[in-house]
């Protein structure tokens, strides 16, 4: 580690040449144009943005047919606009918590669909992040930080 702030008139490090900076490091950054219609991009940005950041994988197995098959995984319907965020075991009990958000300065309707059945429907204000507790049947929503409260 070093500092290189000069000391009243005298210089500390080398003015005549480039000295990388340590404590900033290397950024490196990565652009995708796209063009089109401000409608469709805008409202499909969230969705692109994940694609292309998102790395790919791949699993190097193939299941035998063996055993108890998955539950059947969660899929949105309606409007395209509003994606799935999180979903994972709920910390205070029993249930999955299903954060879904909005990035759009729209409000978006979306039904959240489990195998064949409707899970629920929601409808989210533009730009909301909206977290669910779904219990079996029972789906409701609750707080953010997903702490429980009197009364939940």
């Amino acid at each position: 580690m070093r500092a290189g702030h000069p000391l009243g008139d005298r210089r500390v490090l080398p003015a005549d040449r480039y000295t990388p900076h340590m404590d900033l490091g290397t950024q490196l950054f990565e652009f995708r144009l796209r063009g089109g219609k401000y409608a469709a991009l805008a409202d499909s940005a969230e969705r692109l943005t994940q694609t292309y950041c998102e790395r790919p994988f791949c699993t190097s197995f193939f299941p035998s047919g063996e055993g108890e098959r998955p539950a059947p995984g969660l899929r949105l319907e309606g409007d395209g606009c509003v994606v799935l965020t999180a979903r994972k075991q709920y910390e205070y009990g029993r249930g999955q918590v299903l954060r879904l958000f909005n990035p759009t300065d729209a409000e978006r309707m979306v039904k959240v669909i489990t195998g064949e059945r409707t899970l629920f429907a929601a409808k989210l204000p533009p730009g909301a992040f909206e977290t669910y507790l779904a219990d079996g049947d029972v789906v409701r929503n609750i707080s953010a930080d997903e702490f429980p409260r009197a009364g939940e």
